[in-house]
């Protein structure tokens, strides 16, 4: 019986090793006569959306009366539990958060025809002295970077409610959802989101006590 030598038994292991770890490197083996490997990746596309949410009274509110905050649909409704004073100070924030894909330019506007019976709005003029007109409120709204508390800043960069959207967006390019920061929902300082500070002083003097609807749209679109 002829004896194998140890150079054909090392070659036989070799082979063996080899095939195994070729059986094991692969787990699809072609049986065409093409042989071709496909890789598919499923993706789910997130379309443009944003939240709209009620943050409370801001540092300059100089109202007694407070203001309840009711969502019905689209709109936030705040009546106030008492009647105003000339040239009071009604200061809300409320907070943005872009939950899309997308990122988002906003638009704000007072609509001068919903206001209410009497009273008009001074498209120009922000401070109860400024203005000095009877049956006249001051509109001013800013957008500021979130912080998740509705006293800061205290002072923001007011800038006097426009009455229509104009050539140029309010703000621009509130940046898609963070991967980094999932917790949608949640007010707090992530940079999808941006908090909208709205602010009214009601007229140094009133012709009538009936009670008065001011009405302040959001537009949301696609950054341009």
């Amino acid at each position: 019986m002829e004896l194998e030598s140890p150079m054909k038994k090392a070659a036989y292991i070799l082979l063996i090793i080899l095939l195994f770890a070729i059986a094991e490197g692969q787990d699809w083996v072609s049986s065409g006569e093409a042989d071709t490997t496909c890789i598919s990746i499923t993706v789910h596309m997130v379309s443009a959306a944003w939240t709209f949410d009620y943050g409370g009274l801001g540092a300059e509110h100089g109202s007694d009366a407070t203001f309840p905050v009711s969502p019905v649909a689209d709109t936030f409704a705040a009546d106030a539990s008492d009647s105003v004073q000339p040239c009071d100070v009604i200061h809300q924030v409320f907070w943005i958060e872009n939950i899309g894909g997308i990122a988002l330019d906003f638009n704000t506007l007072l609509s001068e025809a919903l206001t209410g019976p009497t009273w008009s709005h001074d498209n120009v003029n922000i401070t109860c002295v400024a203005i000095s007109m009877e049956d006249t409120i001051g509109g001013a709204y800013a957008f500021e970077v979130s912080d998740g508390d509705s006293l800061t800043p205290a002072a923001p960069a007011w800038i006097v409610l426009p009455e229509t959207v104009g050539a140029a967006d309010e703000f621009e390019n509130l940046l898609a959802e963070s991967p980094l920061e999932m917790s949608d929902g949640v007010w707090t300082t992530q940079i999808d989101q941006r908090e909208y500070h709205l602010e009214f002083i009601t007229p140094i003097s009133s012709s009538t006590t009936a009670s008065q609807s001011i009405y302040t749209c959001i537009i949301g679109k696609i950054s341009d």
